[in-house]
């Protein structure tokens, strides 16, 4: 099959994708600009003044990968507004400002929005800013959440309040508080398996002997994911028999938990990892997920996964072809950009051959420099 190009109507770009088995439509918007991000912050604050939702979403985005300093204000106003619906990527984009404390007061400033992925999403950038003033706002979030009565009952309204809790704790130990550690052996144990699972994650992040003992239990759960967590943070205590686990999980037929799987070897680091990773590549059948295991086993300096590249170059879905331009960029070597001029030359769609300009005219000011 030849290559398709997005669909478009106006800005807005349309594809469909497969999601779990089934087909899927989406679409985004795309204004095109000039130069780096940085260059471009004026272009992407009218962007977000514009009014219209795909334009302000676009640009809300940009200014969130931007790590200028002069995208703060835009950011702090975007997070404000009550009728914008991209608040929590303005949330995210401010935790790139470590030491911020107008960035810091803007995110303490969410807490009382009732807005439950923002709040989550805030919580989590103040650990990345580690202004001491956020600490004592995480705290005060922390303390309403441990007075709930309910809040280790296996019913609806605990899974939510002992997520939040979790995510105040995991910044505060980010923020070298080590005072709530002891709670989180808790929440190993709570009836809701996504809390146990959240609870593990910061175990992989914060080791723990005094975990060591819940863990090896989760690590033999029935939920893939909660296996998946318990052995990382067991591996991160020493344990390298826990590797046949995440070998296991990233082997198995749903493709959301096998990009989860690859993304843990990927954080892991370690050769034992990136050879099970290297082996999970071999046979994994997700174009996607193909692209995504050779951009870490590559960056990682390993000598596989250029051909999953040239594929997805290649692959008929712009989406797909779209996330290969993105991993050449990314690792940037002479094969790489080999690969993105050859693919310049047959990619049909200008939203992509732009993309691919970019990246070729980044390599080339990194020569000049």
């Amino acid at each position: 099959m030849g290559k398709k190009s997005f669909e478009r109507v106006g800005n807005y770009l349309r594809f469909k994708q497969p999601v779990d088995g089934q087909e899927r439509g989406f679409e985004f918007y795309h204004e095109p600009f000039e130069g780096k991000l940085a260059d471009n912050i004026e272009l992407f604050s009218q962007m977000y003044e514009s009014g219209e939702p795909g334009r302000m979403q676009q640009g809300v985005n940009l200014l969130a990968q931007s790590k200028s300093e002069k995208a703060i204000p835009c950011l702090i106003k975007a997070l404000k507004d009550n009728k914008f619906t991209g608040r929590a990527i303005a949330a995210a984009g401010l935790a790139n400002y470590p030491g911020s404390k107008k960035a810091m007061k803007a995110l303490a400033g969410t807490f009382t929005s009732g807005d439950y992925l923002l709040t989550l999403t805030a919580i989590g950038s103040l650990g990345k800013i580690g202004v001491a003033g956020g600490k004592k706002q995480v705290r005060k979030v922390l303390a309403r959440c441990l007075r709930r009565e309910d809040l280790f009952r296996s019913d609806q309204s605990s899974g939510p309040a002992a997520v939040m809790a979790l995510a105040c704790i995991s910044t505060l130990l980010e923020l070298q508080d080590e005072k709530h550690r002891p709670f989180l052996l808790r929440f190993l144990a709570h009836p809701v398996w996504e809390v146990r699972y959240q609870a593990a994650r910061i175990y992989a992040k914060f080791p723990d002997r005094n975990a060591e003992t819940l863990l090896r239990k989760l690590s033999g759960d029935a939920n893939p994911l909660l296996r998946l967590s318990a052995a990382e943070a067991l591996i991160r205590l020493g344990d390298k028999s826990c590797y046949a686990i995440t070998e296991q999980v990233v082997s198995l037929p749903e493709p959301a938990v096998r990009a989860t799987a690859a993304a843990t070897l990927g954080d892991l680091g370690s050769g034992e990892a990136f050879d099970i990773l290297e082996r999970a590549l071999a046979k994994e059948s997700d174009a996607g997920l193909r692209l995504e295991m050779a951009r870490r086993l590559r960056a990682k300096g390993r000598d596989v996964g250029l051909e999953d590249i040239r594929e997805g170059l290649d692959h008929e879905n712009p989406f797909i072809r779209q996330a290969a331009i993105k991993a050449a960029g990314d690792l940037g070597t002479q094969s790489e950009m080999s690969l993105l001029r050859d693919a310049l030359a047959s990619e049909p769609d200008e939203f992509l051959k732009e993309q691919i300009e970019r990246n070729l005219s980044e390599e080339q000011g990194a020569d000049s420099a």
